[in-house]
């Protein structure tokens, strides 16, 4: 298995999504404000788009990840985006990405009834949670 770090090589930021689309499965952080970040939305984007599971790891630390904020943010996020970080739609439209299909597909994310479990996620502290794979 080969491990690739969204942060190893920053100098050409679309190979980045060509990563995505050719990885086994995406591994992504929840953090408070993880869904703020623009390379963050395009590479969930990409993932989703291309059928590559998703294992959300909860960071469980003095800025937690709000499940329900993230429903409300990704249902609005054409609207929110801008609000929370200026300039990140603008980078989304730039990469080709529509801000309203991020708010149609995110809901994919966000949304309890689209999430199935599917065994176990190993929490960022090293305890077991819940794994979850886009359905």
């Amino acid at each position: 298995m080969v491990a690739y770090a969204s942060e190893d090589d920053l100098s050409d930021l679309g190979l980045l999504l060509d990563h995505v689309k050719d990885t086994e499965v995406l591994v992504i952080l929840q953090s408070k404000s993880v869904l703020t970040r623009p390379w963050v939305i395009l590479e969930l984007y990409t993932a989703i788009i291309n059928d590559v599971p998703i294992v959300a790891l909860n960071v469980n630390n003095s800025y937690p990840y709000d499940y329900s904020g993230a429903m409300h943010f990704l249902t609005w996020f054409d609207q929110e985006i801008e609000i929370a970080n200026p300039g990140a739609a603008e980078l989304l439209i730039k990469m080709s990405v529509d801000p309203v299909d991020v708010a149609y597909t995110g809901c994919r994310l966000g949304c309890p009834t689209s999430l199935a479990p599917t065994s176990t996620q190993m929490e960022a502290t090293g305890n077991f949670k819940r794994r979850w794979r886009i359905s």
